[in-house]
């Protein structure tokens, strides 16, 4: 028999736990940021997204290993085939110890000569020299333990991986701003506290993994070729999938550097900031619906797939909506209190265009859970990769001919990704589900609809009350927020989800997903 009010009290649970990760993280990075930029510098302070960027692309590589790992292990583990979930564990963990081995190779010369693969002013090379070291050293003990970070997803305890995320944050504060205070501040100093946090991260994950799913063990004699090709052979279409969102999105800092210097690469990392983490947002809110998502589809549950789909499309354009309303229209005040040095209106300007097309991304972010699932990855990454290749063979000549310089970068990636998200991806995921379009797409426009609700009480709001300080733009954010989600209420959820949300509210039950 299916446990549904369970199922419903472990997705409030990890919902709950993951917004209060969420508003850590964003209290954290909030109040780092600004004093971080103003003790290093803007030129200096786009280094670290630019090298993180850098490191990332080892994804490529590596996502083809770790990116269904999760899905194969949790699936065997749910049905309990537990010596299939270790053939594939063990498998995981042994060949990323192998290709952990293989990109220490490129990651050592990148930190011998930096100066080759970005634009560094003479002053900040030992620096970014070893921004680079640090990163590098804590991307490889998260590859190596990578396989261990499934068993939130596996045991459907994202409140576990909440705990760790917000244990994590204050821990990185404050090694950063112990270093800060004791030395000359670097650049490296930033880097130093992601390791810090990358190394908590993978012991939390370890311990978590064997007091969680103790039947889950590394074990040589588990190792199989076969998991390994079976688990390649899905997960190369993630590694495309990786290469695209780096054509498409992640290569827009490294073009801004190479092009256009490292000031204005700076600046448009600052403007990226807040549509960055919000993405970031949306990817750890829409993780909340992928072990439901896992275990419907594993008990073959096809119908339950399609309403959570449906309800989480709604709930994520909600979510997304309000922020974005706000700092559409709040978006300067913001950036004049968050980076007084700088100039306020341009940031925002190159900020706008980046959250309009994130607000679009994360209402459909759910829909990957199903793909995912479903192990269906194969034509959205193609669809993925046709619009990253589009992105730079028509942003590289408008760089090189014409004088659009920054927006080419942003505009361009912009409207291919929306058109990606908006149309293309909901057509294909309904068309895996045996479900009509419509469905999808109406599920879209009642999320998305939540923003021009949000973006109508800001701009009255703003009218009446600019914020001068912060302590007026929190207030005036959660208050808009609140206002708004009555209409939004209307427009997002139907009765019933109306019904047991007042229901929630009251502490009287719990919202179905």
């Amino acid at each position: 028999m299916i446990d549904r009010r369970g199922e419903r009290r472990r997705f409030v649970i990890s919902m709950a736990a993951t917004v209060i990760a969420f508003l850590v993280q964003l209290g954290v990075n909030f109040l780092l940021t600004p004093y971080i930029i103003a003790t290093l510098g803007t030129e200096a302070y786009g280094f670290i997204p630019l090298v993180n960027s850098l490191i990332g692309y080892a994804g490529i590589i590596t996502g083809a290993l770790n990116a269904m790992a999760g899905r194969f292990i949790g699936i065997a583990y749910n049905r309990g085939d537990y010596a299939k979930a270790n053939e594939y564990f063990s498998s995981v963990m042994i060949a990323d110890m192998v290709l952990a081995v293989a990109l220490a190779v490129p990651y050592a010369l990148i930190v011998m000569f930096p100066s080759t693969v970005m634009n560094v002013p003479a002053g900040l090379v030992d620096d970014v020299r070893l921004t680079f070291l640090f990163c590098a050293i804590g991307t490889e003990f998260s590859l190596v333990t990578s396989v261990y970070g499934g068993v939130y997803y596996i045991s459907d305890r994202l409140d576990r991986n909440a705990v760790r995320n917000i244990e994590g944050n204050v821990l990185r504060a404050g090694i950063l701003l112990l270093m800060f205070c004791l030395w000359k501040p670097m650049v490296c100093f930033v880097a130093i506290s992601m390791l810090a946090l990358n190394l908590y991260q993978c012991a939390a994950n370890v311990y978590y993994t064997r007091r969680l799913t103790p039947q889950l063990a590394v074990r040589r004699s588990s190792f199989r070729w076969r998991a390994v090709r079976e688990l390649v052979s899905s997960g190369v279409w993630n590694s495309i999938d990786a290469v695209s969102y780096t054509l498409l999105i992640a290569l827009d800092l490294y073009l801004a550097n190479r092009f256009l210097g490292a000031l204005v690469a700076g600046q448009y990392s600052v403007a990226k900031t807040m549509p960055q983490f919000l993405t970031n947002v949306a990817a750890m809110l829409a993780s909340v619906f992928a072990p439901g998502i896992l275990r419907m589809y594993a008990q073959g549950r096809r119908d339950d797939m399609a309403r959570s789909l449906d309800r989480s499309i709604r709930f994520m354009g909600l979510m997304m909506a309000l922020p974005t309303g706000f700092l559409i229209v709040y978006g300067t005040d913001f950036f004049r209190l968050w980076t007084p040095n700088g100039d306020a209106g341009w940031l925002q300007a190159m900020s706008v265009v980046s959250l309009l097309a994130m607000l679009v991304s994360g209402c459909v972010r759910s829909m990957g859970n199903v793909c995912t699932a479903m192990n269906k990855v194969r034509v959205p990454s193609l669809v993925f990769l046709v619009c990253g290749v589009i992105n730079i063979v028509t942003v590289l000549p408008m760089l090189i001919w014409t004088d659009w310089g920054i927006w080419s970068i942003i505009v361009v990636s912009a409207i291919l990704d929306v058109i990606k998200n908006l149309l293309i991806v909901p057509w294909y995921v309904a068309r895996c589900m045996g479900i009509p379009v419509r469905r999808m797409l109406v599920a879209e426009a009642r999320g998305l609809m939540a923003l021009p609700v949000m973006l109508a009480v800001t701009a009255i709001c703003h009218a009446f009350l600019p914020a001068r300080s912060w302590v007026m733009l929190v207030a005036t954010a959660l208050c808009c927020a609140l206002v708004a989600c009555v209409p939004c209420a209307f427009v997002v959820l139907d009765r019933a989800e109306r019904t047991e949300a007042r229901r929630l509210v009251r502490g009287y039950a719990y919202m179905d997903c």
